[in-house]
């Protein structure tokens, strides 16, 4: 089967700075990839390219069958509605309500009656575990953990077959970040998605991920599932999966098995 994602020979350049050399990576359908290394990796310019707010100073992405290079400006925006994003703060309108803000992306693709749209913005904040009391809240009214919840009932609005998320568990506590994972989890097999993540939090490296991308040096120096990756030999690898945080994760992940 194809990779949903193929991203070939990418180079990144901001001036002299080089962030990508001769990147590739493939994403699986229906898998969770975990995009992880060190600060200044380019992980997040890479998530950028990938979803096409930003375009790579060499190479190609193959996005759901499609080259994102040749894509007119309405093909692009059909692609974006087959993809949903959690940005890392959550990035709600804090104008709008939850529900206001779940609805925005069907208001805006499908043409459907309001009160079928309010049906499936509720639908959405029920399926990702928010009380249907929340649908009225503002978002300077609810939690860490229930904002990033709406901001994943939103990227779920146009049932998509992407799921990208920028550090989904970070600002939760150990309870709730353990919760959202599970959400995901739950989420991609329910919704048969496809999930693309950048995350540091060890527990969801080990306890989610089904996949690691290791970056580093401009490319992807490891790629496999995450007991896989923690043995490579390369000694930017081995200090990132060789800290105290990551080795309690892994133990808690054999013990939970």
């Amino acid at each position: 089967m194809p990779a949903i994602i193929e991203v070939r020979d990418l180079e990144t350049r901001f001036g002299q700075q080089v962030i990508h050399r001769g990147l590739d990576l493939a994403v699986e359908r229906g898998e969770i990839l975990a995009i992880v290394g060190g600060s200044g990796s380019g992980k997040t310019t890479l998530l950028r390219q990938i979803l096409m707010l930003e375009r790579p100073s060499g190479g190609e992405v193959q996005l759901l069958g499609h080259s994102t290079q040749a894509l007119s400006a309405q093909e692009a925006r059909s692609l974006w509605t087959r993809m949903g994003v959690m940005f890392q703060q959550g990035a709600l309108f804090t104008s709008l309500t939850v529900l206001e803000n779940v609805c925005l992306p069907i208001h805006e693709h499908a043409r459907l009656s309001p009160d079928l749209i309010r049906a499936l913005g509720l639908l959405k904040i029920q399926l990702v575990g928010l009380p249907a009391e929340a649908a009225d809240r503002y978002p300077n009214a609810l939690s860490g953990g229930m904002v990033k919840r709406a901001a994943v009932a939103r990227a779920l609005a146009l049932y998509p077959e992407l799921l990208f998320l920028d550090e989904p568990t970070s600002g939760l506590d150990p309870v709730g970040a353990a919760a959202f994972d599970e959400l995901i989890v739950r989420l991609k097999r329910l919704l048969d998605l496809t999930v693309v993540m950048i995350t540091h939090d060890p527990d969801s490296i080990w306890g989610t991920a089904d996949r690691i991308a290791f970056l580093g040096e401009g490319r992807v120096l490891a790629l496999g599932p995450a007991d896989e990756v923690a043995r490579n030999p390369h000694p930017e690898v081995q200090r990132y999966f060789g800290g105290p945080r990551m080795r309690r994760a892994r133990e808690r992940t054999w013990k939970a098995e």
